[in-house]
C-alpha cells in the first residue's frame, strides 16, 4: 500500500505520524478511540476561513492522535486494508429504503447519479429535502468511509459524494429481506487482523480531517493561481509544506510535473 500513497500522504500521514510520549495513565483515558475521532471530526468549522498557514497547522495538528490511534490498531503505511462498517452499510441500506418508497426520488435516480445532487438541490419536492438532510448526516458520519479511506490524496464519500450515492442507487433492486443484519457491531475491520478494531475506524476519520484541510490548502492556492489545479497539493512532500505555504508561486511547475 505504501508505494500507492500520494507523495504528501505518505511522507506527512505516515511517515509522522507518531504517538505523543506518553506521561503516565495514558491507557486509562475515559475517552476511547471513537470519541476522540469524534471530538476531531466536530473541532472543524468552515475550513474556508482559514489561511493556509492555519490549514497546514490544522493538519499537522492531528499526527500526534492519529499515530496514538494507528499504533492501537498496528497500523503502518505497509500494513492497510479495506475499512469495512456496518453502521455505514446500513445508513446507505436505508438511504436506499428511502429512495425505493418515494416516486421523486425514484425519478431522480431514473435519471443517473451524475449531477444528482444538484437536481435534487434544486427540486421542489419535500422527499428530495429530507433526503438530502439525511444524506448530509450520513455523509458527517461516514465519510470519512469510502474508496481511499488511507490516502489524504485518494477520495471518500465526503470529497465524492456520488461515489456514496452510486451505492445508494444499486441498492434500490434489492428487497427488503436483503437488510444488513442490524446486530453486527461497527468496528474497523482489517484483512489479517483480529477480526476489526474501533481505533482502525477512529484513525481513518482523523486521516479525513487531515484530507479535508489540506485539500482546501490546495483549493485556495489554485483559486490563487499558484497552481494548476487543487489537487497538486498532494504533490508536496512533507517538508515542502511550510515553504509551499510561504511561497507557492514557486512550486506550480514543480507539481505539474510530479503529477504527469
Amino acid at each position: 500500500m505504501a508505494d500507492t500513497l500520494s507523495p504528501l500522504g505518505r511522507t506527512l500521514v505516515w511517515e509522522q505520524a507518531t504517538p505523543p510520549a506518553q506521561t503516565g495513565g495514558g491507557e486509562g483515558r475515559a475517552d476511547g478511540p471513537r470519541q476522540r475521532a469524534a471530538a476531531a471530526r466536530r473541532s472543524r468549522t468552515d475550513l474556508t476561513y482559514l489561511t493556509p498557514a492555519e490549514l497546514a497547522a490544522r493538519a499537522r495538528g492531528f499526527l500526534p492522535l492519529l499515530g496514538e490511534l494507528c499504533a492501537a490498531a498496528d497500523l503502518t503505511a505497509d500494513r492497510l486494508g479495506p475499512l469495512e462498517s456496518s453502521a455505514a452499510a446500513r445508513a446507505l441500506w436505508e438511504l436506499s429504503r428511502t429512495v425505493v418508497r418515494s416516486a421523486d426520488l425514484q425519478l431522480y435516480f431514473d435519471g443517473g447519479v451524475p449531477g444528482i445532487l444538484e437536481r435534487l438541490d434544486g427540486s421542489p419536492s419535500t422527499d428530495a429535502k429530507a433526503f438530502l438532510d439525511a444524506f448530509d448526516t450520513f455523509l458527517y458520519e461516514h465519510g470519512y468511509l469510502g474508496p481511499g479511506p488511507w490516502d489524504i490524496g485518494a477520495d471518500v464519500w465526503e470529497t465524492d459524494p456520488e461515489a456514496a450515492l452510486r451505492e445508494v442507487d444499486g441498492l434500490r433492486s434489492a428487497p427488503d429481506a436483503a437488510a444488513p443484519d442490524a446486530a453486527s457491531p461497527d468496528v474497523g475491520s482489517l484483512p489479517g487482523g483480529d477480526g476489526g478494531q474501533p481505533a482502525a475506524a477512529a484513525a481513518a476519520r482523523v486521516v479525513n480531517e487531515i484530507r479535508v484541510a489540506l485539500r482546501e490548502l490546495g483549493r485556495q492556492m489554485a483559486d490563487a493561481h499558484h497552481i494548476g489545479a487543487a489537487d497538486l497539493v498532494m504533490m508536496l512532500t512533507a517538508d515542502e509544506l511550510d515553504d509551499f505555504v510561504a511561497h507557492p508561486e514557486t512550486f506550480g511547475l514543480t507539481l505539474a510535473q510530479r503529477a504527469r
